[in-house]
């Protein structure tokens, strides 16, 4: 499923007060700037943190079988030819950037702090609160954790019972929240032990509706969700998962081997045909496992210098220390970023790209902040995926418009929709998959609905 990322801090207070998403959502993979922020009250900031990778960042993933799909969610489906690369009804004209709206948050609900990207909607921190919508009407397995199943397209629901939570991650039918006290909760489906409880519900009856403790995690820092199991990296710089990370599935978080200390960062996201990968920064090199139809997944990449990592679709992408990224993987689309569509075994360099702190991933394309919170975009354009208001794709890095402060960013590898938080606002684009009873295709960065402050 798709992926989400965060960054450890030396100490345990300290990192809990940098925490941002990573990426991600099922296959959501998410990422995070160092920032400010104090711990516990809900102002953002942090170091990098889950999302979409992740996921830290999160996203979903599509049907049953985990494949990705073509069309409107997202998956890999080729280049795009779908947008008449005409300007968004959410451009300004004069200066190339979203319309301005009034700040989201006048009303007091916010800000936003973490945000992971699923198949049809989102997932969000805000103010403490855990708040998810979808525009397909989900929560078909009480993924929201509002203790029903089923909701309102494009309404937005509140889980029950969390006032501390700090950072999201999401798989395809499950949703894990890291709370301030170092605990991971989760809800939804546990048919593959996704909740980590220790238990695997049953086929007939797998739903876990209230947000649910994961068992012996107490020191979490940050967590990274792929479409079947969750990973966290704990205050000691190990990494435990739970759910279909390994096979068979396991319900208990559990330290594999080989991120047993000096993990830094986490991504979840797909190997190919709806297979969970993860990957890890663990003492400066990528280390990646999973499942896939060969068993698991142990190479390593890029050896030392690796500040962060994205699990895309048969793609991976890296941070540097000196700013720089790279990709190595799948390049139908341009998504390895450097100026080819040529498929490398090896990591590749990003073209042009200088000053990156941050990067996330989803089936087919990849994003990466840069200097100033500004954000870089390469691969399919698909629904407006890059940012840049054009349906072309680009093998080499686009800017996302009108975009500046930005410390974190979520991509799924299920959807082409993106979201990224900026003075905690959140601002989405890449589909039409936002909030709201009206939605439109956004090819360029959108500040958000106020209905995310409005829950039934």
């Amino acid at each position: 499923m798709r992926s989400q990322k965060s960054v450890l801090i030396p100490t345990f207070a300290s990192l809990l007060v940098g925490l941002a998403a990573v990426s991600a959502g099922a296959g959501c993979s998410s990422a995070s700037t160092p920032a400010g922020g104090a711990p516990g009250s809900g102002t953002p900031g942090g170091g990098p943190g889950a999302g979409q990778n992740g996921d830290a960042g999160g996203g979903g993933t599509t049907a049953e079988d985990g494949g990705p799909t073509a069309g409107d969610d997202g998956g890999p489906s080729g280049p795009s030819g779908g947008e008449d690369g005409g300007a968004s009804p959410n451009e300004d004209a004069a200066t190339g950037g979203p319309v301005a709206i009034p700040p989201m948050w006048d009303s007091g609900c916010g800000p936003v702090t973490s945000v992971a990207v699923t198949i049809a909607g989102g997932v969000v921190t805000l103010a403490g609160t855990v708040r998810s919508w979808s525009t397909n009407a989900g929560n078909t397995a009480g993924e929201y954790g509002n203790g029903t199943l089923g909701a309102n397209s494009g309404s937005v629901y509140s889980a029950q019972g969390i006032s501390n939570a700090i950072q999201v991650s999401a798989g395809t039918q499950s949703t894990c929240v890291l709370l301030n006290n170092g605990t991971v909760q989760c809800m939804g489906d546990n048919q593959y032990g996704e909740i980590g409880t220790g238990q695997q519900s049953p086929e007939t009856n797998p739903n876990i509706t209230v947000p649910t403790t994961v068992t012996g995690i107490t020191t979490a820092t940050a967590i990274a969700s792929s479409e079947l199991g969750t990973c966290a990296i704990l205050q000691s710089s190990s990494s435990v998962c739970w759910g279909d990370w390994s096979s068979p599935p396991n319900p208990t978080p559990a330290v594999n081997p080989g991120w047993a200390t000096g993990v830094t960062d986490v991504a979840a996201g797909d190997y190919g045909s709806g297979d969970n990968e993860f990957c890890a920064v663990v003492s400066g090199a990528v280390k990646c496992l999973g499942t896939d139809t060969d068993g698991n997944l142990s190479p390593t990449f890029l050896q030392s210098g690796v500040l962060q990592v994205a699990v895309g679709h048969n793609f991976q992408c890296a941070v540097l220390s000196g700013g720089t990224a790279q990709c190595w993987g799948a390049n139908d689309v341009g998504q390895l970023g450097n100026g080819t569509n040529t498929d490398a075994d090896n990591p590749v360099t990003v073209t042009g790209l200088t000053g990156a702190t941050a990067i996330a991933a989803n089936g087919v394309a990849a994003c990466a902040i840069v200097a100033g919170g500004e954000v870089m975009c390469w691969g399919s354009n698909q629904n407006g995926s890059l940012g840049n208001g054009s349906g072309q794709d680009s093998n080499v890095p686009v800017q996302a418009m009108g975009l500046t402060g930005v410390t974190s960013i979520s991509m799924s590898v299920y959807t082409s929709f993106v979201c990224a938080i900026s003075a905690g606002n959140l601002y989405c684009w890449g589909g039409s998959n936002q909030p709201g009873s009206s939605p439109a295709n956004l090819v360029t960065p959108t500040l958000m609905n106020p209905s995310l402050c409005t829950t039934p």
